[in-house]
């Protein structure tokens, strides 16, 4: 029987939490009213070795980038397609960029896992 990726990390030694079974916290995103180009902070900064590992950010309009300081797009580079993975955003903090046509709000759920 084939394993997943993370069982067979599990298999070759410790793992941590963040990476197998960890504890996964949710952070809302609601961004209200007309928004132009700009970027937001949505998370304070993020215990190290966290990782988001589902990112579902909505707008009616135009984009909004998940990412952190640096590299806007580290998690998502688009709305309205949730993003399922592991980005390490440890000791970061999260930011949401919409584009000049995001004027109508953005709304979404970022889940992370964490070693705590």
């Amino acid at each position: 029987m084939s394993k997943s990726s993370q069982v067979t990390d599990l298999d070759g030694g410790i793992v941590t939490k963040s990476n197998y079974r960890g504890n996964v916290q949710a952070i809302p995103v609601t961004l209200t009213g007309s928004q132009a180009a700009d970027t937001y902070t949505v998370s304070g900064v993020l215990p190290q070795e966290a990782r988001v590992i589902l990112a579902d950010i909505t707008t009616s309009t135009g984009t909004a980038k998940v990412g952190y300081s640096g590299t806007v797009d580290a998690v998502s580079a688009d709305a309205n397609a949730t993003f399922y993975g592991s980005t390490d955003v440890g000791g970061k903090t999260l930011i949401v960029t919409t584009s000049a046509t995001s004027s109508s709000g953005v709304n979404g759920l970022i889940l992370i896992a964490t070693n705590e």
